[in-house]
């Protein structure tokens, strides 16, 4: 009796997860709107998310380095200064190294793109020397 009724169970998760799955791909219009609208809310904190992971290693390091100073009379310099401080920092680096990247690589990797278009008929040439010479031994047996 119990294992019928597991069975049973089984059959109508299937069934409604079908009928969910029938339900889906008959209104995948609507389910887009929903899908593009529910990322167009969570974008924003995806974004902030990932700006404060990757400021969070830069700027704890700043603050650690910044926290050691004193000032002339011997005290600490303030915490929320040092927070401000270190987060500027972190910024300036991080653009600075997005900035390095853009120079140093994006025009290599547009170097790479300008040489296989150039070298692209030869590169074409061979891959039709290659297919026909595999279809003619293969064509043979």
């Amino acid at each position: 009796m119990e294992k019928e009724k597991q069975e049973v169970k089984k059959w109508m998760k299937i069934i409604a997860f079908a009928l969910i799955g029938y339900l889906l791909v008959e209104n995948i219009s609507v389910v887009g709107e929903y899908i593009s609208f529910f990322i167009s809310i969570i974008s924003p904190f995806v974004i902030g998310a990932c700006l404060a992971f990757i400021l969070n290693i830069p700027m704890t390091f700043f603050e650690v380095k910044l926290g050691k100073f004193k000032t002339k009379k011997g005290k600490r310099l303030n915490k929320n200064f040092i927070r401000l401080v270190s987060l500027l920092l972190a910024i300036v680096v991080i653009v600075f190294i997005i900035s390095l990247i853009i120079n140093l690589i994006v025009p290599e990797i547009v170097n790479i793109f300008k040489l296989l278009i150039d070298n692209f008929p030869t590169y074409s040439e061979k891959i039709i020397e290659f297919a026909t010479t595999l279809t003619r031994r293969f064509s043979r047996n």
